[in-house]
């Protein structure tokens, strides 16, 4: 349980997530953020007890276990779970103002930024990750990496904008599409509407058998939406699992009233070296509450996939589908056999396609292929033909070949190109030049956290954006991407673009000493795309540490140019013998916006310093000191001001257990001579190992994002638990509780 009376329930955020850049970079720690008692609330509640649990507070609804009838949003509310031996269940209910909004981004070979359709977002709603999907059957995902945000991205929600950490290229190496993928939610129109539902399953015949049922109400102002489901799992044996899926949508919206539904079967079996999948899916244009890829939506998908491997040598593949659009009323068929021979040094395969389209002619291919291992197989060489016989004009299925390399630079490191060539109904070239990082412990695939370094250099390693690069000598390193190609926006649409993007970043590295430059540009005719980041850190002595980090990135398009830059300087200087700890963040930060009839220009200088001095074992004083300048323009009209924040905190511990304090803060905006102040005394008790109760009351308050650093300076009474657990101290908490 967790109470906070003085937290802000409007404004608050999801999860309560530190952001680590709103702070003093180098005086991180080696903690790992959880939400175990996050609320934009002032309560949270959570009770857990063997299979069940109860949450009030800020909720993931997770309900993944089905495809047709998935819902997953982050909302404030309730959430109840069982787990049981013949029985699973999960419901929830929240009273809200927001919205569900699912986007579907082409990566462009670039870092960023990449633009979110809907803006403001409801902070800590989102949900990222990068699919790449079959180029052939988009409704499979052959990868999928669900990415984190400050390690793997940085977002901005006011303005709606996503910014990785390294490129997101428009295809992986085989040229299958790759999608950023974005679940997030917006704000409303201030209206509060109940959205509930859940999911229930029967088990039986030893799990053998589990029947389920989900429901779903969502509700809007302008819109009210229901689905229901139904699902079945059968496993047959230890080799095969049917599954069968149905679920219906009723939408009303000004007055009419819409229904979708969406089926799907499927039979799958392994065993022996022998894999067999067959498969329905079925669903309506109308169908959906938003969760389902949007390329899904009026189409019917049946097919079947068999494979059998013999002495791990020999593969033997068959596949045949059809794909119908039921809105055009057009069919894709397509039928394809595969021979494949694996060696140590060598891997070949001989094949054949026959494809058929609805308007068009049939497609009958010849499919070849050899991958050949030089130099104690460090080197990888491939071609790969795909030879059409009679008219040469299916844009899916053009005649094709492809040509790659594949060089192993370290056991988790090698580079990669691949080129193609397509000629059809539309000639197009697709290439891809980069490094690709094979995981090892303490690694994420293509995001690294270097295992060989310790104490702040590892802890602020992704905070400066630096990535694992290929090593050449014990100082630098290297890291190149390159990309060249067509892209095709979805599978729907025939707008298609010529781009190159290209990418080198730089890595020095000596004993207390570390830098990393990284670049990158992309060209797509009228549009074209600049990004250039880079950063230093140093170690001085064990009690001094800097750190500066810098960005720009600009995008031009037809009559309008974005320019950003910024710049960061932190310094940490914690001495071990003696009782002063200092730390300062200064952020210079530059945003200028040029259109055909309006021009906006801003610049923002701020600098926070702390200063911590504890003159004796049970005291501590410490003082801040905030300036921020800004200065905006828009067109001809112009606004700046200087504000500067002073305060000051002392606690006194009476007892061991038991502390006092006082702090007091002056907030002043010189423009408008304005004056706002926070003063207040609190108390708190240990009331065991590691567990403070803070109460305090502040009779005045202001809050400022810019100087707040989590310090509770708001008028009124508050409340605090500050709670370190390991397993001694949960020992503790249980046996205080009776439980």
């Amino acid at each position: 349980m967790a109470y906070d009376s003085g937290k802000d329930t409007q404004n608050s955020m999801l999860f309560d997530e530190i952001d680590p850049n709103t702070y003093y970079t180098l005086y991180n720690d080696g903690s790992v953020q959880n939400y175990e008692a996050a609320s934009r609330k002032k309560l949270f509640l959570k009770i857990e007890k063997e299979r069940f649990a109860a949450t009030f507070g800020d909720i993931s609804t997770d309900m993944t276990v089905t495809e047709l009838s998935q819902y997953s949003r982050r909302l404030t509310g309730i959430k109840t779970e069982y787990r049981g031996e013949y029985f699973d269940g999960v419901a929830f209910a929240s009273e809200t103002d927001q919205l569900f909004v699912k986007d579907q981004i082409r990566g462009d070979g670039t870092s960023g930024y990449y633009y979110l359709k809907n803006k403001p977002i409801v902070i800590n709603s989102e949900s990222v990750s990068i699919e790449v999907r079959n180029r052939y059957r988009q409704q499979d995902i052959v990868e999928k990496k669900v990415l984190q945000r400050f390690r793997d991205y940085e977002i901005d929600y006011d303005r709606g904008t996503l910014y990785f950490r390294e490129p997101v290229y428009s295809n992986d190496a085989d040229f299958n599409p790759r999608f950023i993928v974005v679940d997030y939610e917006t704000k409303g129109d201030g209206s509060r509407h109940y959205n509930y539902g859940g999911r229930a399953a029967l088990k039986t015949l030893k799990g053998a058998l589990e029947v389920g049922a989900s429901y779903i109400s969502e509700d809007t102002m302008k819109k009210r939406s229901e689905l229901y489901g139904l699902d079945t799992t059968v496993k047959v044996g230890t080799h095969t699992v049917v599954k069968a899926e149905y679920a219906k949508t009723k939408t009303t919206q000004d007055g009419n009233t819409t229904y979708g539904d969406a089926k799907l079967a499927e039979i799958e079996h392994v065993s022996n070296g022998v894999y067999a999948r067959l498969y329905y899916r079925e669903q309506e244009n109308s169908f959906g509450l938003g969760q389902i890829s949007g390329n899904l939506g009026a189409t019917r998908k049946t097919g079947l996939d068999v494979s059998k491997t013999f002495d791990n040598r020999l593969n033997l593949k068959a596949s045949a589908f059809r794909d119908t659009d039921l809105l055009n009323e057009k069919d894709q068929d397509v039928f394809e056999f595969r021979a494949q021979m694996d060696r140590t040094l060598w891997q070949a395969y001989m094949g054949y396609r026959y494809a058929d389209h609805t308007d068009t002619d049939p497609v009958h291919q010849m499919l070849i292929g050899l991958r050949y291992a030089f130099f104690d197989q460090k080197l990888k060489l491939s071609v790969t033909h795909d030879q059409s016989f009679g008219k040469d004009e299916d844009e899916i299925y053009p005649t094709k070949t492809m040509v790659g390399l594949d060089y192993a630079l370290s056991a988790q490191l090698s580079f990669f190109a691949n080129y193609e060539w397509a000629k059809g109904a539309l000639d197009q070239q697709l290439g891809r030049v980069g490094m690709r990082y094979r995981p090892w412990s303490g690694m994420t695939f293509e995001n690294t956290t270097i295992s060989e370094y310790d104490n702040d250099v590892t802890r602020i390693y992704n905070t400066l954006g630096m990535l694992q690069t290929y090593q050449f000598n014990e100082k630098w390193g290297i890291n190149v991407g390159y990309e060249k190609g067509v892209v095709v926006d979805g599978n729907t649409t025939a707008e298609k673009v010529d781009f190159s993007a290209y990418r080198l970043g730089l890595n020095y590295r000596t004993g207390k000493w570390t830098a990393t430059l990284n670049g990158e540009y992309r060209d797509a005719g009228e549009e074209k795309k600049y990004n250039v980041t880079a950063a230093v850190y140093t170690q001085a002595n064990d009690d001094l540490a800097l750190a500066l980090s810098a960005g720009y990135n600009k995008f031009e398009e037809y009559l309008s140019t974005q320019e950003d830059a910024n710049m960061r300087m932190s310094v940490a200087y914690r001495p071990e013998q003696t009782d002063i700890i200092v730390l300062d963040k200064l952020d210079v930060i530059h945003s200028k916006r040029n259109a055909l009839e309006e021009d906006m220009y801003t610049q923002k200088v701020i600098n926070n310093l702390v200063v911590n001095y504890s003159p004796n074992t049970r005291t501590e004083i410490s003082v801040q000191h905030g300036i921020k300048y800004v200065k905006d323009t828009v067109n001809a009209y112009e606004h700046k001001g200087i504000t500067q924040l002073f305060g000051v905190d002392i606690h006194y511990d009476v007892t061991g257990k038991w502390m006092i304090g006082g702090q007091a803060s002056v907030l002043y905006a010189h423009s408008a001579n304005n004056w706002d102040y926070s003063a207040g005394m609190y108390t708190g008790y240990n009331i065991f190992t590691n567990m403070l109760l803070i109460g305090g009351y502040n009779w005045e308050g202001f809050e400022d994002t810019d100087f707040s650093l989590q310090n509770y300076k708001i008028e009124g009474p508050y409340l605090q638990f500050k709670m370190k657990f390991d397993q001694k101290n949960l020992s503790e908490l249980v046996r205080w509780m009776s439980w």
